[in-house]
């Protein structure tokens, strides 16, 4: 039997429709793809778009014409030919493709034909539990399109003449349009590309995240971005002993509210002989829900321990993080590691409430002092936040570097 008809049987065609729920497999009839972020863009291309409720009709009409696997490299090389596929949207952009300057904000319809790529999947073996998971590399993929439509509403602000005009030109020249914007089509880069010979890195850079920003509300899972809203730390183990501190904690369940509201006001960066890095964000508010387990502890003379969940309001934060990080070799692909995390932060203000299952009344009372006195007790606690947050930063980091090659990242 070949491959592509073992893909096509009447029972695999319904799975790929309906989706596999117990699996987590999406239906593909219609493909629901959300949003979709193009920036930047090669030779004559220059790309801004954002294109929201995407929906694609025809995926499942796939056939696999060919397919090679190397599983000792855990590499897979296919071939897949669309008859058709039909999409609409919402989108917001400002194009350039050679001469021709594409601004708007409306709906999105078109359809292509005879639309075929060539895919390549690479993973690495990682151990959860006592099981082995293969996780892919976001994947490498070739486009060709035979016809293509596309028409975009309210051009140019709506303009009367503008607008059909454009549509007419796009399709009249749809295969010179194709071969401008394909090779942006084609990166799966769940982040915008910035050269490292880039003069102005910094603004490539800061104009990615805000880019990314509306997909790091909830996260992207592919490339292990966690959700900024809430944002999670399931586990957070507190020791330190210091002048008017000691403190033995366990913070479980922490979920901060307002991460995604933060700016960056400065980022520098050395990738000359070297990864390094420096970045100065603000955060207008940050809420934090936590279960506790504190032991044996104390602030100043007043004891803290105690078992139970706190609730606090921090505001006008700032944060300068200092980083480095090193290229690591993993199956022949590089990638980046953070090596050391530095961070210095300043809160203006706190509240706190807790709810102690063990000593309510004396949590009450050290939850009331702490209001009194939010910087005097932020001061003494300076040092340990800083060190937490500098690990939380660092494992944040790592745990994206470590699914995305240093050339998706970065193009020499």
């Amino acid at each position: 039997m070949s491959v592509s008809g073992w893909f096509h049987n009447d029972e695999a065609c319904q799975v790929d429709t309906e989706g596999i729920p117990e699996l987590d497999v999406p239906g593909i009839e219609p493909l629901s793809l959300g949003q979709i972020a193009l920036a930047r863009g090669p030779q004559g291309a220059k790309l801004t778009a954002v294109v929201n409720d995407v929906k694609v009709r025809g995926p499942s009409n796939f056939k696999i014409t060919e397919l090679k696997s190397d599983l000792n490299k855990n590499r897979f090389d296919f071939k897949i030919l669309l008859p058709k596929l039909e999409f609409a949207g919402k989108y917001k952009m400002d194009i350039q493709v050679l001469l021709l300057r594409l601004q708007g904000r409306g709906n999105i319809t078109g359809s292509f034909k005879d639309y075929a790529c060539n895919v390549t999947m690479r993973g690495h073996k990682e151990k959860r539990g006592d099981n082995e998971y293969l996780k892919f590399d976001p994947m490498k993929v070739k486009l060709r399109v035979g016809d293509s439509s596309i028409y975009l509403t309210n051009l140019f602000d709506g303009d009367p003449v503008l607008g059909p005009a454009t549509n007419r030109v796009i399709n009249e020249n749809s295969q010179v349009f194709l071969s401008e914007i394909s090779p942006v089509m084609e990166k799966t880069d769940y982040f915008p590309q910035c050269k490292k010979s880039d003069p102005q890195i910094e603004k490539c850079i800061l104009d990615a995240i805000e880019t990314l920003r509306p997909k790091l509300l909830k996260g992207i899972p592919e490339v292990n971005v966690p959700s900024l809203e809430p944002f999670n730390v399931p586990t957070l183990k507190l020791d330190r002993t210091a002048t008017n501190l000691r403190l033995k904690a366990t913070i479980k369940n922490m979920k901060a509210y307002g991460g995604s509201n933060f700016k960056i006001e400065k980022l520098k960066l050395n990738l000359n002989d070297k990864y390094e890095g420096q970045m100065k964000l603000t955060l207008p508010k940050l809420s934090v829900v936590a279960d506790y387990d504190v032991r044996g502890s104390k602030i100043l003379t007043l004891d803290i321990s105690g078992k139970g969940q706190l609730r606090s309001n921090f505001t006008g934060i700032t944060v300068v993080v200092k980083g480095a990080a090193r290229v690591i070799e993993r199956d022949g692909v590089e990638y980046l590691q953070a090596d050391k995390m530095i961070a210095k932060l300043k809160i203006a203000h706190g509240q706190l409430a807790v709810e102690d299952t063990e000593r309510p009344v004396a949590a009450t009372s050290a939850a009331a002092f702490f209001n009194a006195s939010p910087g005097v007790i932020l001061d003494i606690l300076n040092p340990l936040i800083e060190e937490s947050s500098a690990a939380i930063f660092k494992a944040f980091f790592n745990k994206i570097l470590a699914t995305i090659p240093l050339q998706e990242i970065l193009v020499a």
